[in-house]
């Protein structure tokens, strides 16, 4: 990785994404950016210099920060944004279901993460940065499709942060392996192994299906802490009937433990 960005809505919560963002960076050594995209109506001078307050902060850290602002709509600029600006993972804020900026990153943080196509680290008002790092990453697994390269990203990630994994699965039944879960299980135990990453592979049998997965894996951290969750940010097309509120739950788990959709 060369380049981290951040969204910034001038919130309280942006202190939390900035403390992410300065954590990652310093621990892969990268630049960063900080975008803010404001509406037609903003005079984009004034915007700036807001924005800039908050590039100051992360210089201060000896870190390279540059920042961008844009005018416009916001669902309709970002992805176009991060492609221009080409960072190899994006730091946001949620504020829930409650806020000022509910429509860009509260209601509407998963669909942005499966808007964007680069992976968006979530983070919370309560989320607490652990200052040695990102020790331990959850990568809860699911039955997906030509996985293999979302795998890819998060073993060089995990090794880069000197993370230890555990890779996730929940299944209906001892006998509910499909062929798709059973490949991406098998292939990232190799891939982690080969990049010398260290790992282990937690398996647990659906407590209540009809409820989805988030609510057991929230209780599986609830037990086992981790300093980062990553999860795919779309459906696998076997539960997709009830992905969309599983990941959403997941996102603002009761924990605040930030989320890497992928």
């Amino acid at each position: 990785m060369n380049k981290l960005a951040a969204l910034i809505d001038f919130t309280p919560t942006c202190e939390v994404t900035l403390s992410y963002l300065s954590l990652l960076a310093k621990k892969l050594g990268t630049a960063t950016v900080l975008i803010n995209i404001e509406e037609e109506s903003s005079n984009k001078e004034e915007v700036e210099s807001k924005l800039e307050v908050y590039g100051q902060k992360v210089r201060e850290q000896n870190l390279k920060c540059d920042t961008h602002v844009e005018i416009g709509d916001f669902n309709s600029i970002i992805d176009p944004t991060l492609q221009l600006l080409a960072p190899q993972l994006v730091v946001t804020g949620t504020h829930g279901i409650k806020g000022l900026k509910q429509t860009l990153f509260g209601a509407h943080i998963l669909k942005l993460a499966q808007e964007i196509s680069i992976p968006l680290l979530v983070v919370q008002d309560e989320s607490k940065v652990n200052e040695m790092g990102i020790e331990k990453m959850l990568f809860s697994m699911g039955p997906h499709e030509n996985f293999e390269p979302t795998i890819d990203y998060v073993a060089s990630l995990a090794k880069d942060l000197n993370s230890q994994v555990v890779i996730y699965t929940i299944i209906k039944s001892s006998q509910d392996l499909s062929d798709a879960l059973t490949h991406n299980n098998n292939y990232a135990k190799r891939v982690f192994e080969a990049v010398g990453v260290p790992f282990e592979h937690v398996i647990e049998e659906s407590q209540d299906f009809s409820l989805g997965f988030s609510r057991q894996t929230i209780h599986y951290m609830e037990k086992n802490p981790f300093d980062m969750v990553v999860m795919p940010a779309d459906a696998s097309e076997m539960y997709r009937a009830f992905s969309k509120t599983d990941k959403e739950n997941l996102i603002l788990n009761t924990q605040a433990v930030p989320v890497l959709c992928v």
